[in-house]
């Protein structure tokens, strides 16, 4: 336990004949004040987008398997769309309890605890899907709704299912 009051004083140089003698020139050390308190900053929600405004663009990366990958690429020729604009329709044809069947653990097959297996992404070819700000926002909460391991396997799988090349 210290007994001095402020750290300063217990590092300072002991005061000799010499340094006394300098410590005269210096202004007298004003006290210090209490740090204020900081106060407490909660993240605020994505602002509402005002009619015209730009929202921003972010890339998602997204790991697709191969053959989804294929159906994908002859999607978006035949639909004159984007990749982003496939994911969303897709978003809109598949509902939520689909998906969180997709993702949810099996029975356990072992009567060892923790060995079930999840499903999870799986390795693929990347492609970066272009969205807003605030739709990759709202993609991530639906992950976490129904499970999904990552943003990559809820929108490879999402547009599998909707391709019909994603493992049921």
């Amino acid at each position: 336990m210290s007994t001095h009051d402020n750290l300063d004083d217990a590092f300072a140089l002991p005061a000799t004949s010499h340094t006394r003698g300098m410590m005269d020139l210096l202004p007298p050390e004003k006290p210090r004040a209490a740090p204020a308190a900081q106060p407490q900053v909660t993240p605020k929600p994505p602002a509402k987008v005002k009619a015209g405004e730009k929202t921003p663009i972010v890339s998602v990366p997204v790991y697709l398997p191969p053959a989804t990958f294929n159906a994908v690429q002859d999607a978006i020729h035949a639909q004159r769309t984007t990749y982003a604009g496939l994911a969303i329709q897709a978003f809109r044809a598949i509902s939520d309890d689909r998906l969180a069947a997709y993702f949810a653990s099996p029975e356990p097959q072992d009567e060892i605890p923790g060995l079930e297996p999840k499903r999870t992404g799986r390795t693929g070819i990347q492609r970066q899907f272009r969205f807003h700000a605030q739709t990759k926002t709202y993609l991530q909460a639906k992950g976490t709704d129904v499970g999904a391991p990552s943003l990559s396997a809820l929108v490879a799988t999402v547009i599998g299912i909707h391709l019909g090349t994603a493992d049921q």
